[in-house]
């Protein structure tokens, strides 16, 4: 089941989008494992569970202020997920019904300033999670994870433009010390615009300090289980981007803008907008791969 609502007054520059989804699973099949210690035989079998459902909500909002200079944008969600499945007991050979449960919340504030040739923006977020085990509380941890910075663009008067985005982003609550790390993520990015606007090509650098690295954490009914990525984040790319017009001249292309009737630009977490990746140029929760 899900409900979503979307509004934008293209007057006040101002858009609220909201999301509701609740999802559950009937006699879901849940593996089952046990041990006789006296023939070493492990048997494995599959039984039907309930308990297994998921619960999801979102809102967020951007406005521009008094002086349309000024923008301010938030991102709110929140999960509930209930899992349910059997555990080996290596005592007495048999298997144990396990549920764990899992609440995550997380918010995204930003502000930005922005005139024909200057932006300006900082951006916080924080992304805490509880985690249980009805089975196994030595399972149960609070990670959670914040991050703060800024992001600006500038033009040039001959067609180029220079933005860059700093970001510190900073992992707690791991039972593994190494995993609770204060990462500085910068990005930069110069782009020239060339042949009367119908060409940019961009020169882009990823990751500068060689800080950031991938922790992904995952709690099922069966493990909890923390993965640390090897992945390439340091890196620099060339673009060349060449735009076709196809919708004739400039005043036929603002008049089917202006037909189109409702429009809903997307609330970004990032603020700034038209970024690299996320996490990139466009400022968003800072130097991370996380989709919300």
């Amino acid at each position: 089941m899900s409900a979503f609502y979307n509004t934008f007054n293209a007057d006040k520059q101002r858009s609220i989008i909201a999301n509701l989804n609740f999802s559950a699973t009937q006699n879901a099949i849940s593996s089952k494992r046990s041990y006789d210690p006296v023939s070493g035989v492990n048997t494995s079998t599959y039984e039907n569970v309930n308990g297994n459902w998921n619960a999801f909500g979102m809102f967020g909002f951007s406005t521009a202020l008094k002086n349309k200079k000024f923008t301010i944008n938030s991102f709110s969600r929140s999960n509930y997920s209930s899992q349910v499945g059997f555990q080996s007991d290596n005592v007495n050979g048999g298997s144990l019904r396990n549920r764990s449960t899992t609440l995550s919340v997380g918010e995204n504030l930003n502000g930005a300033y922005r005139n024909n040739w200057f932006e300006f923006g900082i951006n916080g977020s924080i992304e805490y999670s509880w985690e249980r085990s009805s089975l196994d509380p030595s399972r149960n941890r609070e990670p959670y994870t914040f991050s703060y910075g800024a992001n600006t663009s500038v033009s040039l008067p001959w067609n180029m433009n220079l933005s860059t985005n700093v970001v510190s982003q900073n992992r707690r609550g791991y039972s593994d010390a190494t995993m609770n790390k204060n990462e500085l993520i910068w990005n930069a990015q110069i782009a020239q615009t060339l042949f009367k606007g119908s060409t940019t090509v961009s020169f882009e650098m990823y990751d500068i300090l060689k800080q950031q690295s991938n922790i992904s954490s995952n709690m099922s009914a069966m493990q909890r289980s923390v993965t640390s990525y090897n992945s390439i984040n340091s890196y620099c790319m060339v673009h060349v981007i060449y735009r076709l017009n196809i919708f004739g001249s400039k005043a036929t292309r603002d008049k089917m803008m202006n037909g189109r009737g409702n429009f809903m630009p997307g609330v970004m977490p990032g603020g700034m907008g038209g970024g690299m990746r996320p996490g990139g140029m466009g400022g968003g929760m800072g130097g991370g791969r996380h989709p919300f």
